[in-house]
């Protein structure tokens, strides 16, 4: 996925999906309503994928820990690498799908 031309988020939607984070407004999912449907339809397929991680037979693997991993792949910034803080707002981003 890290080599396709556009992120499953796309690269205009990012400080939309971190900042639904950084302001608690809880707006997460209307940002997926906003995507081009090709992106909306992976996303969530991957998310419901990854969310099959934390049933009770698993309990060593939290949502935040994978959405860590998967973060900097499904969401990039417009330019340049992303901070610390906006990978955890990502990050935040992806997991509270996981929920």
């Amino acid at each position: 996925m890290d080599c396709l031309p556009e992120p499953v988020i796309p690269r205009a939607y990012f400080r939309l999906a971190i900042s639904c984070v950084e302001d608690r407004s809880g707006y997460a999912p209307s940002v997926l309503g906003r995507l081009p449907r090709e992106h909306a339809t992976l996303f969530k397929y991957l998310t419901s994928f990854l969310g099959g991680f934390f049933l009770p037979r698993n309990p060593a693997v939290s949502p935040m820990d994978l959405a860590y991993v998967f973060a900097p792949i499904l969401l990039k910034p417009d330019s340049g690498l992303p901070s610390d803080e906006e990978i955890l707002r990502a990050a935040q981003f992806i997991a509270s799908f996981f929920y």
